[in-house]
């Protein structure tokens, strides 16, 4: 079994320097960090930077000229699944029953958030958010998330995408390096 290490390694002529040894966990956590980079994009090249989180941390002033298109409102959905299960596949050494619990743990937390933005439930959820996060920055959000957010069942379907391709390459890396 493959895992990854850290090796000395010396050329003749040259200072000795420490290099990480490709395994798969090296291999998801870059591709995890590209997906999340991705994502993160749209929120910076596609939307209103006013309704960002980190509005209140950094002000952001200029207006951005969408580059995704209609991919763009579905895209974050994908992303954060997709990603964020990469991640923790990345950290979290396991099998299949693992990888598939990561994956599916993901696309739950945004399915949940996303059902949270239905107009049936959305009251409800803001109202049950504790009041100490009106003064914690990007927590602060939370309720103007629920209750000017929007339902959409696509970004259910790219979180269902996400997971899948997630657990895809998790699977695609992990036989390719021996891993069970």
């Amino acid at each position: 079994q493959v895992r990854d290490t850290m090796q000395t390694v010396e050329r003749p002529g040259s200072v000795p320097y420490t290099a990480i040894l490709h395994g798969p966990g090296t291999v998801r956590g870059l591709l995890g960090l590209f997906v999340l980079l991705l994502g993160t994009s749209v929120y910076l090249l596609d939307r209103s930077w006013q309704q960002l989180a980190i509005a209140d941390v950094i002000p952001l002033t200029v207006s951005p000229r969408p580059l995704f298109g209609a991919l763009g409102a579905s895209l974050p959905s994908f992303a954060h699944v997709c990603a964020f299960s990469l991640l923790t596949a990345a950290l979290l050494d396991g099998g299949r029953r693992l990888h598939q619990g990561i994956c599916l743990g993901w696309l739950s937390v945004n399915v949940a958030f996303e059902l949270g933005q239905h107009p049936t439930l959305a009251a409800s959820i803001a109202k049950a958010v504790p009041a100490g996060f009106a003064h914690v920055p990007i927590l602060n959000k939370t309720t103007t998330y629920f209750l000017s957010g929007t339902f959409d069942p696509l970004d259910i379907l790219f979180a269902t995408l996400g997971a899948l391709i997630a657990y895809l390459v998790i699977l695609t890396y992990t036989r390719s390096w021996g891993v069970p």
